[in-house]
């Protein structure tokens, strides 16, 4: 999951607002953490499971997203192992300012 933390700080650490994916385990590049994809939706940070993450290594690795806390009003949990695919919130904070995303059709 260190591979996890440190894509999140990095991506976070620029400084585009544009939604973006800051790591793609389903993508097979990373042994392991084939379970988990993370998308940044400023200020909304969304981590994606496909299957349960060992528990003693999800504890760790929740622990360490504190880290970046200050810089993220929203963590997210989407559990798609589970039907109905359910979120959960890690943490949240008020959001200041809304933004919608359009895209115009000619």
């Amino acid at each position: 999951m260190k591979q996890v933390l440190e894509a999140i700080q990095t991506g976070l650490s620029l400084t585009i607002t544009d939604a973006r994916r800051l790591f793609h385990g389903r993508g097979q590049y990373y042994e392991g953490l084939e379970f988990i994809n993370v998308d940044w939706f400023s200020p909304v940070l969304l981590l994606t499971l496909y299957q349960q993450p060992d528990a003693t290594l999800w504890a760790d690795f929740i622990k360490q997203l504190e880290l970046v806390k200050g810089q993220v009003d929203c963590a997210l949990v989407q559990r798609r192992y589970i039907r109905g695919a359910p979120f959960e919130c890690l943490w949240a904070n008020q959001i200041q300012t809304s933004k919608v995303a359009t895209q115009s059709k000619r």
